[in-house]
């Protein structure tokens, strides 16, 4: 699989994890929640800034107001927790257990 289409993916389980929220206090925690998961399978060298309590989940994006696409990019923080995703999600595929989502 590409790595933009694993990127979706990653994005569409953090949207799942995130659709119930109904005010920003509850999508804030919903967000944590699905990074706390994530935590165990963070390579320390790929997130530095390990003790930062909030961060961006984009770095970058944009929409075309006349077609509606959509153009994002992961912040540093984020993109580490995609590859933590990966980790999980080839463990998981691997027989390691059930896949986990909040």
């Amino acid at each position: 699989m590409r790595n933009r289409e694993l990127k979706l993916q990653f994005l569409a389980e953090l949207m799942l994890a995130t659709q119930d929220a109904s005010t920003p206090e509850a999508f804030q925690q919903a967000t944590q929640a699905y990074f706390d998961a994530l935590f165990p399978w963070l390579d320390p060298h790929e997130y530095p800034t390990v003790g930062k309590a909030n961060f961006p989940v984009f770095a970058n994006c944009d929409i075309d107001e006349v077609t509606d696409f959509a153009t994002v990019q992961l912040s540093p923080e984020s993109e580490a927790f995609f590859h933590a995703w990966l980790r999980r999600e080839t463990f998981q595929r691997n027989g390691g257990g059930p896949s986990s989502q909040n």
